[in-house]
């Protein structure tokens, strides 16, 4: 397994995006910087389904292939409705074996349990919906809120549990910004 510590680019490349990265924090840039590096290294042309999609996605806004997007809420916290195609929990999906070419989870497996949403059923799901050698990535904050695996760091529990479910890590990226700065007077 590859672990690569990533620092966020400067501001011109949020600016170039319609990004002005001082109205974000460091995590929301951190995930729309990791949704774009995402959409780099995927065929436009693939299947591409989406977990806990929500109402606002750069990955469904920027993607060209043929997108999906589950969530288990029709509108989202403030009223706003869900992008999802199908109304779905990560457990029961409403697919084929083997369809999806990649599978993207973005800022949503820390809630799962929210939902009552077991890993190990969700990753056995995810890996029945996903076609042979294809992708499953996801992404999520540390520390931060959440699942107490990923408040308290015991991210290996989470691993045990995407290997028992056939699939292999391998790649971990975190990411850093340069734009952290306290002063104090």
């Amino acid at each position: 397994m590859i672990i690569k510590e990533i620092e966020l680019p400067t501001k011109d490349f949020f600016d170039k995006k319609g990004i002005v990265y001082k109205n974000y924090s460091v995590l929301a840039l951190s995930v729309y910087f990791a949704n774009l590096n995402y959409l780099d290294e995927i065929n436009d042309k693939n299947t591409l389904l989406e977990l806990g999609c929500g109402s606002d996605s750069v990955v469904h806004n920027d993607f060209k292939g043929n997108w999906f997007g589950i969530d288990v809420v029709k509108n989202d916290r403030h009223g706003k409705p869900t992008l999802a195609t199908n109304l779905a929990s990560v457990h029961d999906m409403p697919f084929q074996n083997d369809f999806f070419d990649n599978i993207l989870s973005n800022q949503s497996i820390e809630h799962w349990y929210e939902y009552g949403i077991d890993f190990k059923m969700a990753f056995s799901e995810i890996n029945r919906v996903l076609k042979p050698n294809g992708k499953f990535t996801f992404n999520f904050p540390i520390h931060l809120h959440g699942h107490k695996i990923f408040v308290l760091n015991k991210l290996n529990i989470l691993e045990k549990e995407i290997e028992l479910a056939g699939f292999k890590i391998s790649e971990i990226r975190t990411y850093k910004s340069i734009y952290n700065e306290m002063i104090m007077k």
